[in-house]
């Protein structure tokens, strides 16, 4: 048995602990759907992206959600408000399956809101394997990022 397994069995107050952790978790591991715009739930856009979602932009080709969408990260990258509302600015990651790293790099290069320190970083890998996707989240830690221009 693990060290900290032992100390919970021996802290009476360490398993109340350890149980509250895993009640708040369950308690907020499904979330009604009208809950969704909580005052308290963390926005990357206020009322529009909320963060640690995964969020769908459907629409049917050529409507604009790829110019939505960079408008949208480029304004979290940044910090900027969009569309009139508060941005939490953070490191953007776009994987791109339909674009080339010439069209990123000339779409980017032409903001008036983004210049070389902005964390907005661009993958072109193919990741249609499971092990592509499997290894992602620790390439993304492991790697040294670059920014996109």
């Amino acid at each position: 048995m693990g060290r900290k397994k032992q100390e919970e069995i021996l802290d009476p107050l360490a398993r109340v602990e350890r149980h509250k952790e895993w009640q708040n978790w369950c308690d907020n591991l499904f979330i009604p759907f009208l809950d969704v715009h909580r005052k308290d739930a963390p926005w990357l856009i206020e009322g529009m992206l909320p963060e640690g979602y995964l969020v769908l932009l459907a629409s049917p080709p050529k409507s604009g959600k790829t110019c939505l969408a960079t408008a949208m990260a480029l304004a979290i990258a940044t910090g900027t408000p969009f569309a009139g509302r508060e941005t939490k600015q953070g490191a953007v990651l776009w994987l791109s399956a339909e674009e080339n790293p010439e069209e990123r790099h000339a779409i980017l290069k032409s903001s008036p809101i983004a210049d070389t320190c902005t964390p907005f970083y661009t993958c072109y890998q193919k990741l249609e394997s499971t092990r592509g996707r499997a290894s992602m989240p620790s390439s993304i830690g492991s790697a040294k990022p670059r920014p996109s221009w």
